[in-house]
């Protein structure tokens, strides 16, 4: 049986604006190395230029961070609500930066651009929402 002190640093919740945007951004970059390695694979086999995928995949690894803060305050009754609106919030804030974003720019940059505006975006509306209507101190 395990206490709160003896928690490893791994399994530290994302308790604090700071963290939880920390490991959102740490998911952005991880999943645009990703794509990016992926679009280069892709422009080698098919004799295209690179920077032609879709940026918005940049933004999958964030759904294990945000799924698990979900999983997390399962006793938080207001948690489906607040994920909801931090999801049109975010949709919203990523379309708004995509809207003025030069349009000169590769998919790939303009989109992982715009998607990390709306994964910080559902970030920060996620962690607001759950410190007033859901209870943060639940492990």
């Amino acid at each position: 049986m395990s206490t709160e002190s003896d928690r490893s640093p791994q399994s530290t919740p994302l308790d604090t604006l700071p963290k939880l945007v920390g490991t959102v951004l740490a998911m952005l970059v991880l999943g645009f190395v990703i794509l990016a390695g992926i679009d280069v694979l892709f422009s080698l086999i098919g004799g295209r230029g690179i920077g032609y995928v879709s940026g918005w995949a940049t933004a999958f690894m964030c759904l294990f961070t945000f799924t698990e803060e979900f999983k997390r305050h399962r006793e938080a009754p207001a948690r489906v609500g607040i994920a909801g609106l931090s999801l049109v919030i975010g949709v919203a804030g990523g379309i708004a930066t995509y809207v003025v974003l030069p349009d000169g720019w590769l998919p790939l940059y303009s989109g992982a651009v715009a998607s990390a505006i709306g994964a910080i975006v559902y970030a920060v509306v996620w962690h607001f929402g759950i410190d007033a209507f859901g209870s943060r101190d639940q492990g």
